[in-house]
């Protein structure tokens, strides 16, 4: 595979890491086996974005554990947030929200939530929502401490869920969601209900204004280990999929290289990493 070689202070990369079995053990979500690939990264001024299904209160909380101060996306690529740090102009169509700037690419929880009532008043298909979950119950299905999931049930801009009926209903319910111009993505863990986006579009967006501000040329590697990843994976100009110990390789066609790991979650994360950035 075809080396990077990065220089301080050009920050022609960026990278666009999943967080759950990709830069977060998929059992005990420990990141410290990439800690020196995340260091060296720092090091050589290459953006770390983080690119998740996550909710904003928890990668800002990951972001302050993990030292990182780039832009980050929530929600599958619901929206991107930029630090005003960083961004004192907002870029154009964004809002305030704290001390970022927030680019909306989604829609609002509460259509979403109003639509899936919708479909189970007319169906009677069985699925588990967040929103029907209380917080003891998210940590039974995930393994997350309390508190970390008290901060997973505050989304603003998708629903996940556990599907517990037939795969036929399921295909059913996809269409049923697509037509009401809704897209529906399935993760590690749970299958999401968002609006028309999807975190190949939001990199691509943050992307491309991070060319705009630098204007540098800039190519994204992106790390993934899901379903989730594939239209971030497809996009990079090195892609990595990271292994799982509880699904096999997504299938990607990147328009760039691709680099499969052998080892999991962070130990997978830092080994592709120590392999393009020398």
């Amino acid at each position: 595979m075809k080396t990077v070689t990065a220089k301080p202070n050009q920050p022609t990369y960026v990278v666009s890491t999943d967080l759950d079995g990709t830069l977060l053990d998929h059992y005990t979500y420990q990141w410290e086996a990439a800690l020196p690939s995340l260091q060296r990264l720092a090091t050589l001024n290459i953006p770390v974005i983080i690119n998740t299904s996550k909710t904003y209160e928890e990668v800002v909380a990951l972001q302050q554990a993990m030292s990182l101060t780039s832009p980050f996306i929530v929600e599958n690529g619901s929206a991107v947030f930029l630090p005003k740090s960083q961004y004192p102009k907002a870029p154009a169509g964004s809002s305030s929200v704290d001390s970022f700037w927030q680019y909306t690419l989604g829609c609002q929880r509460s259509r979403l939530y109003g639509e899936l009532q919708a479909v189970r008043d007319a169906t009677q298909w069985q699925f588990e929502s967040f929103t029907d979950m209380s917080v003891e119950r998210v940590v039974e299905v995930t393994g997350l401490t309390q508190n970390n999931a008290a901060l997973a049930l505050k989304r603003r801009f998708s629903e996940p869920l556990l599907w517990n009926d037939t795969q036929t209903h399921y295909q059913r319910f996809v269409e049923r969601l697509q037509s009401r111009n809704l897209h529906v993505i399935k993760g590690g863990r749970f299958v999401h209900v968002l609006g028309q986006t999807d975190k190949g579009k939001a990199i691509a967006w943050c992307r491309d204004f991070q060319q705009s501000i630098n204007n540098l040329p800039t190519k994204l590697i992106a790390l993934g280990d899901g379903p989730n990843d594939i239209d971030m994976l497809n996009i990079a100009d090195y892609a990595v999929v990271v292994r799982s110990p509880t699904h096999d390789y997504p299938t990607i066609a990147p328009l760039g290289k691709a680099l499969h790991t052998q080892g999991y979650g962070p130990i997978g994360w830092h080994e592709a990493i120590s392999t393009l950035i020398q």
